[in-house]
């Protein structure tokens, strides 16, 4: 999965959202199906490729399984028509395991390695370590050819209707928060400091208004 800057349009959050007779509400008590997420549809479904149909050496039994089995640069399963298939895990969205979601996480084309998802709602978040060039501090700020690679923490979050990615900041917040004028009033509406101390009050604000639904 690809680290993306696009600006969401206008979208309300229906159909995705609300209530269904097949879905349950998502809470930290839910236990989604555990299994290998090939995309992203496949987790708003929740419908991965369940353990039991996946071809390994490691030990099913084990708590680590599917941790163990993305460590591979394949994953060998069989599909509901019984074929043997194989998908490079760099290609797939995720995995669920251990009552936690990890997603497979690039940025700049660096690979992350697979992040827990800390908070599934309407918007995600998760955090990561991501690397990117810099001039060598030693250089004085000047340009000696000397870049070098360097890590950083970074916060992220899913929009999830569209599964889009975005640097989780104020800006970021803004665009999501229009999906509900009032709440994106009031958070225009503060200064820039109280913006960056309140955001992830906000962010538990819109999630609790706009609770997602699985599929049982």
């Amino acid at each position: 999965m690809t680290y993306s800057r696009c600006v969401i349009p206008f979208l309300f959050l229906t159909g995705t959202l609300f209530a269904q007779t097949d879905s349950v509400v998502y809470s930290r008590e839910l236990k989604l199906k555990e299994g290998v997420y090939l995309n992203y549809e496949s987790f708003k479904k929740n419908k991965p490729i369940p353990k039991a149909k996946i071809i390994s050496v490691y030990d099913k039994s084990k708590i680590d399984f599917l941790e163990s089995v993305v460590t591979k640069d394949k994953i060998i399963y069989m599909d509901d028509a019984g074929i043997e298939r194989a998908v490079k895990t760099d290609d797939v969205w995720g995995y669920y395991e251990n009552s936690s979601v990890r997603i497979n996480f690039v940025y700049n084309n660096y690979s992350s390695g697979f992040q827990k998802v800390q908070v599934i709602g309407s918007i995600c978040h998760f955090t990561a370590s991501v690397q990117f060039y810099a001039n060598d501090p030693m250089d004085g700020g000047g340009f000696s050819g000397s870049s070098r690679y360097y890590k950083e923490i970074k916060q992220f979050v899913i929009d999830f209707p569209t599964g889009k990615i975005f640097e989780f900041g104020v800006a970021s917040m803004e665009v999501l928060l229009k999906k509900d004028e009032a709440l994106y009033k009031e958070f225009f509406g503060l200064p820039k400091r109280k913006k960056r101390d309140l955001i992830f009050f906000y962010l538990r604000k819109f999630n609790e208004k706009y609770p997602v639904y699985f599929p049982k």
